[in-house]
């Protein structure tokens, strides 16, 4: 159900064959306390049914829009998303994640109240066939952090990491910018930010 409000954040959701973890995904989407964002879903050429639950999904969430494209990879979505968003800020989900009910809410708030490009959090890895449940914490505390500063420590103390997906991006940061065609795509372009 795509209703025409400008949102103030996008979420980019990229989905190719996770049917398993999706509505999982999409249902924490659909609950979040933070209501003003339009959800971008791109289907790179799913053969399970995540088409489907996509689409039943698009009736679900208001501002929800479905673009089915041919098997591309992940970096070709991510810019069918780009191409297709509104907000002011982006958020990626990969689409075997889950997010807390005020991830977007909190990401949000705290860029409001420091005015940052990025925002970062920690996250859980889940480890499926452990049953296991692991906190990725940031070594340095909340803060404001120049580009030289977290380049410096970007690779040796892990700060960042190179993922899209723990972030919230001011919109500007991806103005003529494309994800390259290769694996890994969001380590070369998450150093390109900074």
């Amino acid at each position: 159900m795509f209703k025409q409000t400008k949102p103030i954040i996008s979420i980019i959701l990229p989905v190719h064959n996770t049917s398993p973890y999706l509505e999982e995904c999409l249902n924490s989407i659909h609950n979040q306390s933070f209501k003003n964002y339009e959800l971008i879903c791109i289907d790179d050429g799913s053969s399970d049914n995540s088409y489907e639950i996509l689409k039943k999904y698009e009736d679900i969430i208001t501002n929800c829009k479905v673009i089915y494209q041919c098997n591309q990879g992940v970096a070709s979505a991510r810019n069918t998303g780009l191409k297709n968003v509104s907000g002011d800020y982006i958020v990626f989900i990969d689409s075997d994640d889950y997010i807390e009910y005020n991830y977007l809410e909190r990401l949000y708030n705290e860029s409001c109240n420091t005015d940052a490009d990025v925002v970062i959090c920690n996250f859980y890895r889940y480890y499926d066939n452990a049953n296991l449940k692991l906190p990725v914490i940031y070594k340095k505390s909340s803060g404001l952090y120049s580009s030289h500063d977290i380049l410096k420590s970007l690779i040796p103390d892990n700060l960042i990491h190179s993922y899209l997906w723990n972030k919230l991006w001011k919109k500007d940061l991806f103005d003529n910018l494309e994800f390259p065609d290769i694996k890994y795509e969001d380590i070369s372009s998450v150093f390109f930010f900074y």
